[in-house]
């Protein structure tokens, strides 16, 4: 079961009230996350469940699965560079829900992400954080996606 959701926030925006309604989700804005990028759905004690990229295209961008730990991560990189599968970023640190992540390049323009290890918020109260809208604040260990430009700062 994918861990989280990542659309392209031009598909989404039409769908947002069905989704908060029918699944309980709380949106949270750009501004009221940190995120450098993206607005997100909450409907659980983890960060985000989906979250919303700035985009031209319609679609889902990227459906990321959970593994145990950064091993797995780690073992899937060298696989995946192994089998000649071409990885978009990482492996990589999100600033903003300190998850790990491994995104690769799947069929018909869909990302596939390996991640691990997204912050638990689960109603405790977080200090209020703003991240510029820069490489670091998209990957804080500095993977940098070439090819998709909703993963990447701009001008970059």
């Amino acid at each position: 079961m994918p861990a989280s959701s990542n659309f392209t926030a031009s598909a989404f925006v039409a769908r947002t009230t069905p989704a908060t309604s029918r699944f309980g989700a709380r949106f949270v804005p750009r501004s009221a996350t940190g995120s450098a990028t993206s607005p997100i759905l909450r409907i659980d004690g983890l960060h985000h469940r989906i979250a919303l990229y700035p985009s031209k295209r319609n679609g889902l961008l990227y459906a990321a699965f959970e593994v145990e730990a950064l091993d797995q991560i780690m073992q899937n990189s060298y696989f995946m560079q192994e089998s000649q599968i071409r990885i978009v970023q990482g492996p990589g640190r999100e600033a903003a829900s300190r998850q790990m992540f491994l995104h690769v390049e799947g069929p018909d323009g869909l990302i596939f992400s390996y991640v691990n290890g997204m912050a638990e918020i689960d109603g405790k109260p977080r200090l209020a954080r703003q991240f510029p809208l820069n490489a670091a604040s998209l990957c804080d260990w500095g993977s940098e996606s070439k090819d998709v430009p909703e993963l990447r700062a701009p001008g970059r």
